[in-house]
């Protein structure tokens, strides 16, 4: 493999010489590597949660760009955010995270700075019980949110988004959420546009009082979700950032973005431009999230 002249140093060269360190390409010679596995967290008993599609199949895309042989696949068994990034720094099982910037993972773990949902994550639908409909349409302010009890998963960043806004938060496992909204222990559970159709989708038969909230998208600034890796894996980090500028370039992402059906159905079913928008800050955004430039970022 032909190492470039300086001068010439390009995302690709970056990719595959971080490559060649991380041993996921064949280098010179008649061995080559085997592939690695990489395992994300998985984050629901779902055996398909929608909410990993678009990732995985991006992070799918980086890999192939960055000219990485690896598997991509989910923990065995159900494992909590802060939990997960504790045991991918500490080496134990967990490769890789896909989680919302911020001070604590950015503290936790290596984020490699390219949006993966160009700030859509940002942009929160609520998804409610059907018959809450009629309360809600009155609803003009954040003033008027603060009425309302609001669903979280344990450790999950919106919350203190949520909170320095003023708003009331009710915490407990991801698949708990829904049924707490369902039954009306909770009034609101944001989620993000490419994710609230597609939950619903799963969860309706066995929660069929849920519906998505029709009138009202709840924004927060430049917030959205990252892949982050251990620090001490930066040849990794620096394969899977270059991978990604890669298909940016090639249109690859932009590609995936508008016709992976996560997205493309969302957008068409959230008809964003209709409905109120009620913008609160973020006091998430951590100066390296702030840099990224705004080809990386969307306003729909």
């Amino acid at each position: 493999m032909r190492i470039p002249r300086p001068g010439r140093w390009t995302a690709r060269s970056a990719a595959l010489v971080a490559a060649l360190l991380l041993g996921l390409v064949a280098a010179p010679g008649p061995a080559a590597a085997q592939d690695r596995v990489i395992v994300y967290p998985r984050r629901s008993e779902a055996v398909l949660d929608p909410r990993d599609a678009y990732p995985v199949g991006l992070l799918q895309i980086a890999l192939e760009r960055a000219g990485i042989r690896a598997r991509v696949t989910p923990s065995d068994v159900v494992i909590e955010q802060p939990r997960a990034f504790r045991l991918m720094q500490a080496g134990l099982g967990i490769d890789l995270v896909f989680a919302a910037g911020g001070p604590g993972h950015e503290g936790a773990g290596r984020l490699i700075p390219v949006p993966l949902t160009r700030g859509l994550l940002g942009h929160r639908l609520m998804l409610i019980d059907r018959d809450r409909q009629g309360v809600l349409d009155a609803v003009r302010t954040i003033e008027d949110l603060r009425r309302f009890t609001f669903a979280q998963g344990t450790g999950w960043p919106d919350i203190a988004v949520l909170e320095a806004a003023g708003l009331i938060v009710s915490t407990a496992r991801y698949d708990l959420l829904f049924r707490l909204v369902a039954t009306g222990r909770a009034d609101l559970f944001p989620r993000g546009v490419h994710e609230a159709f597609a939950e619903i989708a799963l969860r309706l038969p066995e929660n069929p009082s849920l519906a998505v909230e029709q009138r009202m998208v709840l924004v927060y600034d430049r917030y959205d979700v990252f892949f982050f890796v251990r620090r001490s894996e930066e040849a990794l980090a620096a394969a899977i950032e270059a991978g990604l500028r890669r298909a940016y370039d090639d249109g690859a992402f932009m590609a995936h973005f508008r016709g992976h059906p996560t997205m493309r159905d969302a957008l068409a079913q959230a008809r964003l431009a209709e409905r109120r928008r009620i913008v609160i800050s973020n006091p998430l955004l951590t100066d390296a999230v702030d840099a990224i430039p705004q080809r990386f970022w969307e306003s729909p």
